[in-house]
């Protein structure tokens, strides 16, 4: 049982209640015996489905009263109402939920006094059969009920819901069939404009079934099936066209009635008592403004599903924000803990010490001369051994040559005594390098953990960014892809700003691929939009297709290599990918030297490289993680890094160098340079690389190579020169010019490995 609250009324709670009290008077006035079993089921339907108590307990006693044929009438609608309110305020106080069964149960109590007065006109099967109805009937109203005000039509009915949707129209219906004004039939105009407004929304189903129900209400009424085929004819004729062609509906529906009623009935006067509730429909229906479609659309109709989406998709958001958060949290804790552990390395003192103390621990006590060796050098012996200690520890080891001369004199175990000291200063030698090792990991993990920390805390903050759905842009994508023949399921739009807008769009088979798509959601959306990504979804021949907004610029790539002559593996690596909406990242990484050896550490590197920008880790983590990663390896194998990062959005280009050679940008009337002053990957253990950030300019040529390539020629000058004597605007062309120069001017043969790497930059529709 649903929880009441007194919200602010606006006009949509005043027409849905305006709704439902026609709804209530239709179905009083469908009645079997002298009281109606339909109202009832109705009223205890709307009460479970949450509706405001007050209000469409009032309407129901209204509607009894206007329509009152005895004085039984009030009686027994003054009993359901004190029932309704009773077992309400009831499960509200006990806090107990009202479920369906007891929903019945109440309903059939509240019927008490209806059921004494059919039992005394008609008896017990009589009762009975209204019994029957009733409770058949609240059910039919619960099922519709929860579709409407709970779930929302957007969702396919199911087959029992379907049945229990016509069972409404048709007994409502009942209530209207025998009701004529000025001799024309009320249910005409009423079913006119419910399949108008069906089609007016876009649900042409749906006014297809209204109609084929009213017409089926009348028929069992009448007993005649006329009105099933004149109605069903209204609602195809009316399906013809389709909003926002309002126009076209209403004069396609005014031409088929009179088409079809001179066909069957001629020009005779019944043929008017026909047309004037129809016209009078049509009337009503185009003095409703478009707005007012689209927002009964948005609001009763459309997309109750989209709204479960957008709150799932928000709280999901919200949810796995907070998860971020705190994983983010327990990476800073296990940082802070794998640097708490980071042991410090004893000073010369305190090593001294220790080494001085052990010999005099494991020789000098044991010496069968210790008394006289203390007597003759004393205080001046122990810093005599500390001086040879501290001599041993910066040369590696001693020897006899470096005893200071008391020592030497008086000592009778000299080489028992060197020897001691060389195996002390070999051990604390080994254990400091252990130690250096087992700190660098330690550090290499903490600083790891502190960027997937900061990682983790960005997304959180982007994942908690504000995401706006447009509910009439929906519905004008929506209906012009309809009109388009693109068959599409659903329509999701997240605009956090309009230069982040972006799209997502079910649509049916080759639609997907269908350049008309993009062509209706840009013109809708008033935007240049392009199509980044198409994939199948869990539906059976559907595909998601997402478009964002499309940038004035875009990108054309050139890459020529060569392998050193005479060598298996090319040491040179170099990769082209795409880092988001727009931003890609260029990479060339030359291992030292050539062959396996270096194409392995080159190949290494750049798969560092990939993964570490497509994660979305920050310039400065990735160049000082992979320097430690090669650092650590204890491997002497350098690498040098060569990055360009292109924001064709922001308009930026960013180039970070690390131990490459230069690099330029060829622009119309000059060659900018991109030098680097760092030393390559693996040679120190922390790293700056160098940085250059340049804004982009019309018709860029981005140009980076390996030192294979700038080794052929004798200077910057001579390389500049040939670069501005290139005339053609291809990077593919422009690649392969370059790498045959240099193979030129090494005398034919390729003295190292060669990379050439181009990109170029363009205005959309002057390439």
């Amino acid at each position: 049982m649903k929880k009441f609250k007194i919200n602010k009324i606006n006009k949509f709670q005043l027409i849905k209640y305006f709704l439902i009290f026609i709804m209530l008077l239709v179905l009083t006035n469908a009645r079997g015996y002298s009281v109606s079993p339909f109202s009832v089921g109705a009223l205890f339907a709307l009460m479970w489905c949450g509706l405001y108590l007050p209000v469409i307990a009032g309407e129901y006693l209204l509607s009894n009263i206007l329509l009152m044929n005895k004085i039984a009438d009030i009686y027994s609608a003054i009993t359901t109402v004190f029932v309704l309110l009773v077992v309400y305020f009831i499960h509200k106080r006990a806090k107990k939920p009202m479920n369906v069964v007891l929903v019945g149960v109440y309903t059939l109590v509240s019927q008490v006094v209806s059921l004494y007065y059919i039992f005394n006109v008609g008896g017990w099967l009589d009762c009975l059969i209204f019994a029957v109805v009733c409770i058949v009937f609240l059910y039919a109203c619960v099922s519709v009920f929860q579709v409407v005000v709970l779930r929302g039509w957007f969702y396919k009915l199911t087959l029992d819901e379907m049945v229990c949707l016509v069972a409404l129209i048709v007994v409502m219906t009942f209530g209207i069939a025998e009701v004529y004004v000025f001799d024309c039939a009320l249910y005409k105009f009423v079913a006119t404009f419910l399949i108008l407004m069906c089609v007016g929304v876009n649900k042409k189903t749906f006014s297809l079934i209204i109609a084929i129900s009213i017409g089926l209400g009348v028929s069992i009424v009448n007993s005649s099936l006329l009105p099933i085929g004149e109605l069903a004819i209204i609602a195809m004729v009316a399906n013809m066209y389709g909003y926002p062609h309002k126009y076209k509906i209403s004069l396609i529906t005014i031409l088929g009635v009179v088409v079809t009623q001179v066909y069957f009935v001629g020009f005779e006067r019944e043929i008017m008592y026909t047309l004037i509730p129809v016209g009078f429909a049509v009337v009503c229906f185009l003095c409703i403004p478009n707005k007012v479609l689209d927002k009964i659309a948005d609001k009763y109709l459309a997309n109750n599903q989209e709204l479960s989406v957008r709150n799932v998709v928000s709280s999901t958001r919200k949810s796995i924000k907070h998860r971020m958060s705190e994983l983010s949290s327990v990476f800073e804790q296990m940082k802070n803990i794998h640097l708490g552990l980071i042991k410090q390395n004893l000073d010369k003192s305190q090593v001294i010490s220790m080494i001085s103390n052990e010999v005099n621990k494991s020789i000098c006590s044991e010496c069968k001369h210790k008394n006289t060796c203390f007597k003759g050098l004393g205080i001046e012996g122990k810093a005599s051994v500390n001086k040879l200690i501290e001599i041993g520890l910066s040369k590696g080891k001693v020897n006899i040559l470096d005893l200071p001369s008391n020592i030497a004199q008086n000592c009778g175990i000299v080489n028992l005594l060197i020897g001691k000291i060389n195996q002390l200063i070999g051990s604390f030698q080994e254990y400091d390098y252990m130690l250096k090792d087992v700190n660098n990991v330690k550090f290499l993990l903490a600083e790891q953990m502190g960027a997937v920390s900061n990682l983790l805390l960005d997304l959180g903050e982007e994942l908690d960014k504000n995401i706006n759905f447009d509910n009439s842009l929906h519905n004008k994508i929506l209906n012009q892809l309809l009109a388009n023949n693109i068959v599409c399921s659903e329509v999701l739009i997240f605009s956090e700003q309009k230069k982040d807008i972006s799209v997502v769009v079910i649509v049916k088979g080759d639609n997907a691929y269908n350049p008309v798509l993009q062509k209706v959601i840009s013109k809708s959306i008033n935007l240049p939009m392009s199509v980044i990504e198409i994939e199948p979804t869990e539906l059976k021949d559907y595909y998601s297709v997402k478009l964002v907004r499309e940038c004035g610029r875009d990108i054309v790539f050139g890459i020529s290599n060569v392998t050193k002559t005479g060598s298996q593996s090319s040491g040179d690596s170099h990769s082209l990918i795409r880092l988001g909406n727009n931003k890609y990242l260029l990479a060339l990484c030359d291992g030292m030297g050539s062959g396996e050896n270096a194409r392995k550490m080159s190949a290494l590197t750049m798969g560092l490289v990939e993964n570490f920008y497509k994660a979305g880790f920050e310039d400065d983590y990735i160049i000082n993680n992979i320097n430690n990663l090669l650092t650590v390896s204890n491997q002497e194998s350098f690498s040098t890094l060569d990055l360009c990062v292109i924001d064709l959005t922001k308009e930026i280009i960013d180039f970070i160098k690390l131990g490459a050679t230069y690099g330029v940008i060829k622009r119309e009337n000059r060659v900018d340079k991109i030098e680097s002053s760092a030393l390559p990957l693996g040679v120190l253990g922390e790293v700056t690389p160098s940085i250059s950030h340049f804004a982009i300019s019309n018709k860029d040529m981005i140009i980076m190579v390996t030192d294979g390539i700038t080794d052929a020629f004798k200077e910057f000058e001579e390389f500049e020169e040939f670069v501005n004597s290139i005339t053609t605007i291809n990077p593919q062309m422009v690649a392969q010019t370059i790498l045959d120069e240099a193979i030129l001017r090494n005398g034919h043969i390729a003295k190292d490995d060669m990379t050439v790497l181009v990109a170029r930059t363009f205005i959309k529709g002057k390439l």
